[in-house]
């Protein structure tokens, strides 16, 4: 049986990062860059490759009238739509059960009345996941969640956005700081301990792949900072363990500081300055090397083949 890879994009407009980096100021423009311009580029290079991704949607911009017909034609076009709360509260394990409930039947409901689509996969912001979060998921009879990112490095990535946010953030998710512990490949999570695996929990938990023995990261922003021979270091190692690939991309990364016009405001955001065509040209080169050994597939249906081979 092939090898299984999975591509999901966490899809945060760009007011997004600048409430995550604890900015209010209403008059940095966003002009909705993610939904008409980086979706679209990443629907373009997908369909090249025959890409079946995951989209983690903030449930509030459903609400806009101008998205939903971009996310019914993703919808038409074989893709998966994921829960990425209603409103990408950050840092999202530290909100109350009921505030958290809320977010996540908030999103879906809207998902139902305007797409007419059941999302059966969450994903938190920040990949603030919790016990907590999770029972409420299973509750609501999610099929996984894909919050749960094991690599060594979280403190230090919670530590770069008080930097980047210049101290204006100074409370970062830090439940993601035990996703190290975590296994690798998909698990069901123990109860009072979700980062490790167990049978109290129906819910299967998807871990984002890093680089296997180091728990480096790898995923979309880091790649396009250091490179294709970091890339292809990570993947050398993830086909020699066998593993499948869970790999995780920003919509943002679809966009360019200078081709998009965007504010000046956005030039701290990782990755953002690198040109649009050499961002291209990378993931051309990291999709091209999994689809000589991998089946692309959306991660619900990665789900169901981890169920079946449990």
């Amino acid at each position: 049986m092939n090898r299984m890879c999975s591509i999901s994009v966490d899809v945060d407009t760009l007011e997004d990062y600048v409430v995550g980096y604890g900015y209010k100021d209403k008059s940095i423009p966003c002009n909705n860059r993610i939904y008409t311009r980086a979706l679209p580029r990443l629907l373009e290079l997908f369909d090249s490759f025959n890409i079946k991704a995951t989209f983690f949607i903030v449930g509030r911009d459903i609400k806009n009238p101008q998205n939903v017909p971009i996310l019914r034609n993703l919808i038409k076009q074989g893709h998966e739509i994921g829960n990425h709360t209603m409103n990408h509260i950050y840092p999202f394990s530290r909100l109350s059960r009921a505030k958290k409930k809320e977010e996540i039947l908030s999103a879906q409901k809207l998902a139902e009345d305007n797409l007419g689509y059941r999302v059966k996969g969450f994903r938190a912001p920040g990949y603030g996941i919790d016990e907590e979060s999770l029972q409420i998921l299973q509750e609501e009879d999610y099929v996984y969640d894909s919050s749960v990112h094991p690599t060594f490095l979280m403190s230090l990535l919670n530590m770069s956005v008080i930097f980047i946010s210049g101290g204006k953030n100074k409370f970062p998710e830090m439940k993601n700081c035990l996703h190290c512990l975590s296994p690798l490949s998909p698990y069901t999570p123990r109860k009072n301990l979700f980062f490790k695996k167990g049978n109290d929990m129906r819910i299967l938990e998807i871990p984002i792949t890093v680089i296997p023995y180091f728990r480096m990261p790898f995923y979309g922003t880091f790649h396009l900072l250091f490179g294709k021979k970091v890339f292809d270091f990570g993947y050398y190692f993830l086909k020699k363990n066998g593993a499948n690939i869970n790999y995780a991309m920003h919509a943002i990364e679809m966009l360019g500081l200078m081709e998009d016009d965007l504010d000046k405001w956005f030039a701290r955001q990782p990755g953002i300055n690198i040109s649009l065509a050499q961002k291209q040209k990378g993931y051309r080169h990291i999709f091209y090397q999994f689809k000589q050994d991998f089946e692309f597939a959306p991660l619900i249906d990665f789900s169901k083949r981890a169920t079946d081979h449990a």
